[in-house]
């Protein structure tokens, strides 16, 4: 029995019950632990994020990121998960090199290894992206290479950043090379982008191959990918610490003998492993930070234009409300509800709503931090017991020091002092 996504607790497996009071103590435990708030000359007293190219250092020509992200895992027991319960991995390890060498070009390359994520790449080390973007005119910036077809904002949140341990179901498998086989929702292809001031208005415009990176289809028989995105800020104050921004995206595929089981569970029984025609991605968001307090929302629809006889179109949508709230300034309490379906003709235990409810504990800045998120599960029909419960420690350094991320010198845990 649920309702609205969150299980009730008679009857459930006692392995599930037990994961629920770690999970509760847990947050005993952080709340336990309180320190004094981060010092420095900023006027806010919460940990900044990484936004837009705030990974860039202006001028530099190398700058080298670290990520290290050490999980466990719980999953409720039930004899239908056929999934490993309790479990360690590495969620990911990850290099990143980035630079500007002369104002007018930067560059970027970043490879990951995993493990325990269910996913075709784990236990290799695999290329994500490595693109370069050369900067025309003011209004006009091209990128080629490999990299994100540009539709949704959690997508473009960097993995360090995200207010909760995963992003939602409905990013991850809605956007167009959402779930693709090995191409992390990567592609090749070229982008037009850049912004407008007052009110900051900025534009991504992509010509991409269609079938997903590391795949080694480019151009497939015709394959190709169009996606375009607009996202307007109409309120930043960082005096007030508010920044609002919305947008919309759209995509336009044309397919040959693509895979997309993945992408839509459940598909594989009407042939989706070779699907031929057209499909079309739409996306709305919605992003709001006002002091403590942060609100994110994306709607996403899909519908995928089947051109063989024997092969249904289909319809997919889904949607996450996400908040977050800082209890002090190393504790920040998040919420969020998600909903997914990846056909909605059909009413089955394909469609899911997940609720997360967790801590975020910042030991240093977004550098060190640990985070406990606690999904409780549903499915529409054939409802199994898998809520799961998760503990990742996050670890990220750069170097040289980017001033434009954090007060903070990590390798001496204390404020760097403010210059000139």
């Amino acid at each position: 029995m649920s309702i609205w996504g969150i299980r009730s607790f008679p009857g459930v497996a006692r392995a599930g019950s037990l994961n629920l009071l770690a999970f509760l103590a847990i947050m005993v435990l952080l709340l336990a632990v309180l320190v004094s708030p981060t010092l420095g000359a900023d006027p806010s007293p919460y940990p900044k994020f990484i936004k837009g190219d705030n990974f860039f250092i202006p001028g530099q020509p190398l700058v080298g990121y670290v990520t290290v992200q050490p999980r466990f895992t719980a999953i409720e027991h039930d004899r239908r998960n056929n999934i490993v319960n309790d479990f360690f991995g590495w969620r990911r390890v990850k290099l990143r090199m980035l630079g500007e060498p002369i104002p007018q070009l930067s560059y970027y390359f970043q490879e990951v290894y995993k493990t325990h994520n269910f996913s075709p790449t784990d236990n290799r080390i695999t290329l994500q992206e490595a693109w370069l973007v050369g900067k025309i005119l003011p209004a006009l910036r091209l990128k080629v290479g490999q990299f994100k077809p540009p539709m949704g904002l959690e997508r473009f949140t960097a993995d360090e950043m995200l207010l909760s341990i995963e992003r939602s179901l409905p990013t991850d498998h809605l956007i167009p090379n959402g779930k693709l086989g090995d191409s992390f929702s990567r592609d090749y292809g070229v982008q037009a982008s850049s912004g407008f001031d007052r009110p900051k208005l900025g534009y991504e415009l992509a010509v991409m191959g269609g079938n997903g990176a590391n795949e080694g289809h480019l151009f497939q028989r015709g394959a190709y990918l169009l996606t375009g995105r607009l996202t307007w800020q109409p309120y930043r104050s960082p005096q007030d610490g508010l920044d609002l921004r919305v947008g919309a995206a759209m995509s336009y595929r044309r397919n040959h003998n693509l895979d997309l089981r993945q992408q839509l569970p459940g598909s594989g029984k009407l042939g989706y492993q070779h699907f031929n025609g057209r499909d079309y991605h739409y996306n709305v968001f919605l992003s709001l930070d006002k002091g403590p307090v942060s609100f994110r929302g994306e709607g996403y629809w899909a519908r995928y234009q089947s051109c063989q006889p024997k092969l249904p179109s289909l319809n997919a949508m889904g949607f996450y409300v996400h908040t977050a709230c800082f209890l002090h300034p190393r504790l920040q309490a998040v919420a969020k509800f998600e909903y997914f379906d990846p056909n909605e003709a059909l009413h089955n235990s394909q469609d899911l709503r997940w609720t997360t409810l967790g801590l975020n504990l910042y030991l240093v800045g977004n550098q060190l931090k640990l985070y406990a998120n606690y999904i409780f599960k549903t499915e529409r029909k054939g409802e199994i017991h898998n809520d799961t419960f998760i503990v990742q420690l996050y670890f990220f350094f750069g170097y040289p020091h980017n001033p434009r991320l954090e007060k903070w010198d990590f390798l001496s845990l204390r404020p760097n002092q403010p210059t000139g």
